[in-house]
């Protein structure tokens, strides 16, 4: 099935939020395996994003770039923490919209309260996220389709969540899509 923000897209995820691929966590990997040599590539170059090395966002960019339309705004969900304004998946769409008709609306959802991080046992909840993230300059998605792009999924909380806000804020549709779901 073909979605209005790409131009060609394997499906992964369900009608609300769509993942590019899988990601297997880590510390789970190692507990089972006890082995880094067969940890997947995919889940690795995750890694590298979420610690912004050069790496993993360049992985990202060849890989989705090429397959999201032009026509998009594109906005992130913030990071746990206020004070930790750039993180990976905000880099890539920041890289993604240079030089570009795509408009850069990373910037319009704001962590305005510190949450714990949801990968250590944070609240997961919708509501967490609601009542901690706000819009900001919402005259960039106003009337606009947005692309809302996150690192991994796990619940889809936080997305759901940034979703509302952005269509309470007057995007004309927002699609929801994760660069890795958790398996």
């Amino acid at each position: 099935m073909k979605r209005w923000y790409l131009n060609e897209f394997e499906e992964f995820g369900d009608d609300e939020i769509s993942a590019f691929g899988y990601y297997h966590p880590y510390r789970q990997h190692m507990a089972l395996h006890g082995d880094r040599s067969t940890y997947p590539t995919y889940s690795a170059k995750l890694l590298d994003l979420k610690e912004k090395r050069h790496g993993g966002i360049v992985y990202f960019f060849n890989r989705i770039e090429p397959l999201i339309r032009k026509d998009v705004a594109l906005a992130t969900v913030p990071s746990h923490d206020p004070q930790k304004k750039i993180n990976g998946i905000r880099e890539l769409a920041q890289r993604i919209c240079i030089d570009d008709p795509r408009l850069d609306a990373t910037e319009v959802l704001v962590r305005k309260q510190p949450v714990e991080k949801l990968a250590h046992g944070g609240d997961r909840s919708r509501h967490n996220h609601l009542k901690s993230i706000a819009v900001e300059s919402p005259h960039l998605i106003r009337g606009r389709r947005v692309l809302l792009l996150d690192d991994v999924v796990s619940t889809g909380n936080s997305l759901r969540a940034c979703r509302d806000l952005l269509l309470s804020a007057g995007a004309r549709s927002v699609y929801c899509a994760a660069l890795g779901k958790t398996t």
